[in-house]
């Protein structure tokens, strides 16, 4: 696994010192050691979650890791090993005494069971994460054994949200991934629910332009405007945009300007002209001749040298079926009748040779998912809960 990123340092720092504070023995300093364990684990789970929560944060491993390799995993573990922790060693007679008794585990381990095989049933995979969520899971079902004892509602929810926002982080690291993806310019890409539309660019610099990208589902909408290289040269981008609260990260990657592709058939109406070479060719009109069959001609002057020509490649319609019969131009070769839309007075020509058009720009990009993020929000809503202090009474 990649090295771990600042944010999920700060977060395993927090959740180790959290843990620390709350399974030390008792001692007169554990009314502030227990003040301590609540700020850093709290601390814990805001770092985490802004790992996930804030795209330009992310560091290249991240970008560019697959789902069950992302480097910001860890932090979620610690996070919800730390809440755990919190909610045994809150139990009256395990923080007393630090035996953890079968009562004590009984419920933690359903928890856990349940947990783990609830996202295993969904599609999660990979040891770290399913342990993230069991652990978690594990928390929240031994919470009534700390509330309703001991009348810590502060600590069961805090340990409650911190267990959410580790559950949510780890399925946001685990997020689908569709990438690298290639949309035209004014074309639409569809992945992963999502639809992606570049709607074009602009030059900022001599080197420089500006794409613009919107990304929606429904309601939900996200608009991104990288500015990046559009030097050949230049190495692939890692550029992402994100909401803070919802929806997928955008990661756009480059420019991809289009290659020259041959276009054989060419569609003409009456009067337009098509350059092959040195010559080119001018559609005239259609002629019709009811002669063994029916004879389609596509009337075309042909230039070549300063010298025109009239010439009139024709499908034959028969009993047998239809058939094209070439004509050869000078300098350009031997052309046919590949369609005809007479209501629109247009032909297609199989012009071998025909000039090469490039095909449009194309934004590269990679679509993460970020499922559970919403679950992150709330957790740490319920943290900051039970941080806030209540107001004193006055004494009568």
């Amino acid at each position: 696994m990649p090295a771990l990123e600042p944010t999920t340092v700060i977060a395993v720092a927090f959740a180790v010192l959290a843990a620390l504070a709350r399974i030390l023995p008792r001692g007169p300093a554990s009314a502030f050691r227990s003040r301590l364990a609540a700020w850093a684990l709290l601390a814990a789970g805001l770092s985490a979650l802004a790992s996930a929560a804030i795209p330009r944060a992310w560091s290249a491993a991240a970008l560019a890791a697959a789902p069950l390799e992302d480097p910001r995993i860890p932090g979620s573990l610690a996070l919800a090993t730390a809440a755990m922790l919190s909610v045994l060693f809150g139990i009256p007679v395990l923080g007393a005494t630090g035996a953890m008794g079968v009562s004590a585990l009984a419920m933690p381990a359903v928890g856990a069971a349940i947990a783990a095989g609830a996202v295993a049933f969904m599609g999660l995979r990979g040891g770290m994460p399913l342990a993230t969520v069991a652990v978690s899971g594990a928390t929240l079902f031994a919470l009534p054994r700390i509330v309703r004892p001991a009348g810590a509602w502060r600590q069961a929810l805090l340990a409650a949200g911190t267990a959410l926002i580790a559950t949510g982080t780890a399925l946001c690291f685990c997020g689908a991934r569709a990438g690298p993806v290639a949309v035209a310019r004014e074309a639409v890409a569809d992945t992963l629910g999502y639809a992606v539309h570049y709607a074009g660019d602009r030059a900022v610099a001599a080197e420089r332009v500006e794409l613009e990208l919107h990304v929606t589902s429904g309601r939900w909408g996200l608009e991104a405007r990288p500015e990046l290289s559009r030097a050949a040269s230049a190495p692939a981008a890692h550029v992402p945009y994100g909401t803070l609260f919802s929806g997928p990260v955008l990661i756009v990657h480059g420019l991809e300007r289009g290659t020259a592709q041959r276009h054989p058939v060419v569609w003409l109406t009456k009067g337009d002209s098509v350059a092959v070479g040195p010559a080119s060719l001018r559609f005239l009109r259609f002629r019709i001749e009811d002669r063994e069959g029916v004879h389609v001609y596509a009337d075309l002057v042909a230039t070549h040298g300063g010298m025109s020509t009239t010439v009139s490649p024709v499908v034959v319609a028969s009993t047998r079926g239809e058939e094209p019969v070439p004509v050869v131009v000078e300098g350009v070769g031997s052309i046919l009748i590949a369609g005809m839309d007479a209501d629109h007075g247009r032909v297609a020509l199989l012009i071998p040779g025909a000039a090469e058009r490039p095909s449009p720009a194309a934004a590269r990009f990679t679509l993460a998912l970020r499922p559970g993020l919403e679950l992150g929000w709330w957790g740490l809503a319920l943290g900051l809960i039970a941080a806030v202090p209540l107001p004193r009474r006055k004494p009568a």
